[in-house]
């Protein structure tokens, strides 16, 4: 600990590859981890266990007296020991954190740390060829009641891999050789003698090695706190007189530190359980509070929250040249190269909030990649802010280099699939939120060839249900029940999708007469008899002309701008994407077959049997022994050479 109100500098020092945190810090908790820091002479010894902390510096304003605390996370603990402090600019621009260390900036802009989100800067001065600035050890109190600026992030800070670019070097493989090289011969040591290898092949209970090492990883811990007093240790008799009660441990910790003899502890398992356990699992939310209780702690600890993918996401914004009808101008693309989601937004400064939405209805990817763009890499996004605060590893894709974002691939696909459907069933381009969704998820629930799950549960690993959508195609005619006591229920509307966020399962989006999308439990199909009707006709055209009002007008147009690239209605031809391996030639399955606009599947027929007629449904179109289609369509049903099997009830 250190003494509060200390004052020291800080210092810039890109030579420490980590923040070293002096008398003027303050500890606010300390991790599990420990590391041994190495003197920049080889004369001198290093430090050992040396702690990993976060620790708080308050910097007074000189000219309103506030005091600004400064709060840095994953630094090393030197306390009174270390004079100064000393602070690495690169884990502080790690962090979001404009930091200005030159004296001799071509624009001339001052020293200092400035925190974009706030505007808040903290001045440096260059005395003596480095960059410093006075500051203290605040009390707890100061830490709770002032403005505070994180000025490093608080995911395990890895120096040795910012900026590296391949982990497989000479340097690192020879490095790996030596160590197995040593692995190797100490195994050659612990060879047992014919004798023990035969008695152990048996059973290792006769091995004593094999046994001993077997107890070791079986040892079940318990607390060591308990002290005996002579009452307890009179006779065993008195002994069995006295009801035994489990008591929890209680050290000098205000939360534990994780280590397997720990872990075996809590859970009751053995030491080699535990090991496996914090291998397979990961304590990104376990606080390490030094200091009592004085307010209440973060409850929004989204990494436990939200599930986490062990997967590389690829995310791009694609653009609309109508508004949507959510008021939607842009989409957000999520994709992996199989699964792929999509936000709807209103402008792409919104990609942020996207990324949001995807790691609470998908997950939080383990890695992610996207360009660029000031929206996504500016100073203050909330992109970069969910990025750090989730812990995702990201990178950027190298300019000009647009093959390395699979996200653009997902586009491409997905304006494609969107033209054809769209001109098929004469649907409003407004509507293009809802269709670019609904493509997307059934994209993602549909097994691809040569594959055997779908793209979700790839990802996810829960294995989908598409009871949602297996019984309605986007736009269908639908009737829906609106209102209890409704004179004209049921309504007639087009289906527009599952809305995942709104009731229960089984809740769709309709689009009713007034252009207006609402969501409905209560939706059936209209049967191709009930089109047939003349009422019904008519209501069907009347519906169509107020949708045509309401969402053809020309008002909804968008401005087109050098940077819609990939704009959704683009009727030009697609610009040639060169890929960084060959994606072969496309399945002939994930083409339309002709059976999927084919108007007898699964309609009912009247087909003629002795005096009379048996009703049937028409389930399959037959083929060839070579697995074509027998007959050719016609417009004149007498031509129609077509053949189907009928099944009857």
């Amino acid at each position: 600990m250190t003494t509060p109100n200390t004052i020291a500098y800080i210092e810039l020092d890109s030579h420490a590859d980590t923040c070293c945190f002096g008398s003027n810090f303050t500890p606010v908790n300390f991790t599990e981890y420990y590391c041994d820091v190495t003197p920049f002479s080889e004369e001198y010894s290093a430090m050992k266990d040396v702690p990993i902390a976060s620790a708080a510096t308050a910097w007074d304003n000189p000219e309103t007296g506030e005091p600004i605390i400064l709060i840095f996370h994953q630094g090393l603990w030197f306390g009174d020991s270390l004079t100064h402090s000393l602070i690495n600019p690169n884990q502080v621009r790690n962090n979001g954190i404009e930091v200005r260390d030159d004296p001799y900036d071509p624009e001339g802009r001052p020293l200092g740390i400035r925190e974009p989100e706030t505007g808040i800067e903290v001045p440096m001065e260059f005395i003596e060829c480095i960059v410093r600035v006075n500051t203290r050890a605040p009390t707890i109190d100061e830490i709770n009641a002032n403005p505070c600026i994180v000025m490093t992030s608080d995911a395990p800070w890895e120096p040795a891999k910012i900026g590296k670019k391949d982990k497989y070097s000479a340097e690192n493989i020879s490095r790996h050789a030596i160590v197995s090289g040593l692995t190797a011969a100490r195994n050659d040591d612990r060879k047992r003698s014919e004798c023990e290898e035969f008695v152990a092949g048996c059973s290792e209970v006769y091995s004593d090695n094999l046994m001993l090492e077997r107890m070791v990883k079986s040892v079940r811990i318990s607390s060591t706190d308990t002290v005996a007093t002579e009452s307890e240790s009179d006779s065993d008799s008195e002994m069995d007189e006295i009801p035994m009660v489990s008591v929890s441990k209680m050290g000098s910790r205000r939360h534990t530190r994780i280590t397997a003899p720990e872990l075996a502890r809590i859970f009751s398992c053995g030491i080699d359980t535990a090991e496996r356990t914090l291998k397979a699992t990961t304590q990104l939310a376990i606080r390490h509070a030094v200091h009592p209780l004085s307010r209440r702690y973060k409850t929004d600890l989204m990494q436990t929250a939200c599930r986490r993918l062990n997967v590389e996401m690829h995310t791009d914004t694609m653009f609309g040249t109508v508004k949507g009808i959510r008021g939607s101008a842009a989409c957000q693309v999520f994709t992996d190269g199989d699964f792929i989601w999509v936000s709807p937004i209103p402008t792409k400064k919104h990609t942020g909030m996207a990324l949001v939405d995807f790691t609470h209805d998908v997950g939080i990817p383990d890695r992610l990649r996207f360009d660029s763009s000031k929206e996504q890499m500016g100073e203050g996004t909330i992109f970069m802010k969910t990025v750090r605060k989730k812990h995702i590893h990201w990178k950027r894709i190298e300019p000009y280099a647009h093959w390395q974002n699979r996200a653009e691939n997902a586009i491409k696909e997905l304006r494609r699939r969107w033209r054809l459907i769209r001109q098929r069933r004469q649907i409003p381009n407004r509507l293009w939120e809802y269709g670019l969704t609904w493509i997307a998820e059934t994209m993602s629930l549909t097994v691809r060839h040569g594959q055997d799950r779908t793209a979700r549960e790839k990802i996810t690993g829960d294995t989908p249900d598409i009871s949602e959508y297996v019984d309605f195609e986007f736009y269908d005619w639908v009737w829906y029940w609106d209102m209890p006591g409704g004179e004209d229920n049921p309504e007639l509307g087009r289906w527009l999708g599952v809305a995942h966020r709104i009731g229960g399962s089984m809740c769709y989006y309709i689009l009713a007469k007034t252009g207006e999308v609402i969501s409905r439990t209560s939706v059936q199909h209209m049967t191709r008899e009930e089109a047939e009707v003349d009422g019904n006709k008519s209501r069907m055209s009347e519906y169509d002309k107020a949708i045509k009002e309401k969402l053809g007008r020309g008002d909804f147009v968008l401005n087109e701008t050098p940077e819609n690239a990939f704009i959704i209605d683009d009727e030009d031809e697609d610009v040639a994407v060169e890929f960084e391996e060959d994606p072969g030639i496309p399945e002939a399955d994930e083409f339309p077959t002709p059976e999927l606009y084919d108007e007898y599947l699964n309609s009912l027929v009247m087909v003629p049997e002795g005096d009379g007629r048996k009703e049937g449904r028409v389930t399959k179109r037959l083929k060839d022994r070579h697995g074509m289609p027998v007959g050719v369509r016609h417009q004149n049903y007498l031509m129609d050479t077509r053949k189907y099997e009928v099944e009857f009830p």
